[in-house]
């Protein structure tokens, strides 16, 4: 048990670090560019997590993923004027907070659910299967906006 609680800190710690590191180069970096980056690296955490030959590979995957996934959210919000213009962003902004606390509540619960009836082991393969759709789906958002800027 305390194992667990050490590498949950850990990832949190992760995380944490990774949501002030990107705040003070977030104005230097490409977003689209960062996000695509950060989700495949998010991507390669939970197959490291779901590989897991031996324990520590896959708590370095739960490391890793906390700093990929600090500067995500962030950065989607900041870019939402650029890619709608100014005038909508304040209510595409509702929209993706309003989508992500739909997320934050439906997702852990289907895991949770997949884990009493499968088991824990289920949580890395249904993670992995849910950042190759999120890929796949900022990627179609963001060929909808490169349309839409031409």
């Amino acid at each position: 048990m305390t194992l667990a609680g050490f590498w949950t800190s850990f990832y949190w710690a992760s995380f944490t670090f990774g949501r002030f590191f990107f705040g003070f180069i977030a104005d230097r970096v490409n977003v689209v560019n960062t996000v695509r980056l950060m989700l495949i690296i998010a991507l390669i955490s939970a197959a490291l997590m779901w590989w897991n030959p031996v324990n520590w590979v896959g708590f370095i995957g739960l490391a890793i993923l906390g700093f990929a996934m600090a500067p995500v959210f962030p950065l989607l919000i900041s870019d939402t004027p650029a890619r709608l213009g100014v005038a909508d962003a304040t209510n595409a902004i509702g929209f993706q907070v309003g989508a992500a606390s739909f997320g934050i509540a439906i997702l852990p619960g289907f895991a949770g659910v997949l884990a009493e009836r499968v088991s824990l082991e289920a949580i890395p393969p249904f993670m992995v299967f849910a950042f190759i759709l999120l890929i796949a789906m900022y990627e179609i958002a963001e060929r909808g906006t490169a349309r839409a800027r031409l």
